[in-house]
Order: C-alpha cells, then structure tokens, then sequence
C-alpha cells in the first residue's frame, strides 16, 4: 500500500506568500530586517513551513483583546482622575 504523500517542509515564496497573505514587497522587507524566518540558497528565500506557520500564529492578536481596553480605560481614567 503506497504512503500517502508528505509535502516537504521547506518552501519558497509562493508557499509563504499563501501561508501568510502577506505582500511580496512586505516579505522581502521583513527578511531583509530578519523578521521572519527564512534563510537564503542563492537568490532564493527559503522558508521552513514549520516555522513561518508558528512565526504567522505569534503576529496574531485575538480580535477582541480586553486586556488592552482595560488598560486603555485605566490611563483614560487616571488622566480625568484630578478634575472634579
């Protein structure tokens, strides 16, 4: 019985371009700063599917993050807290 097929872990731009919904110019620009994990073979960027997967799943906030509008109410409040 023939193994199912695995798709490899290394990728290239196309691959990232579809794992992220980032633009081709926002890509180049975050790997020529380092901030996105790729590396280099050529003039080629490489990707680890692996990794650029958890890189995408660390740069995403949940859609209603309280913590922030707490705090943002907290600095709102103190800012009022002198007049009366």
């Amino acid at each position: 019985m023939p193994k199912p097929e695995e798709k490899s872990d290394r990728c290239y731009l196309e691959d990232a371009l579809e794992l992220t919904g980032l633009s081709k110019s926002k890509i180049y620009k975050l790997s020529a700063a380092g901030e996105i994990p790729c590396k280099q073979f050529g003039s080629r960027l490489v990707f680890s599917r692996k990794e650029l997967l958890a890189w995408v799943e660390r740069q995403t906030k949940p859609k209603h993050d309280h913590s922030e509008a707490v705090m943002q109410l907290a600095r709102s409040a103190r800012r009022k807290g002198g007049r009366n």
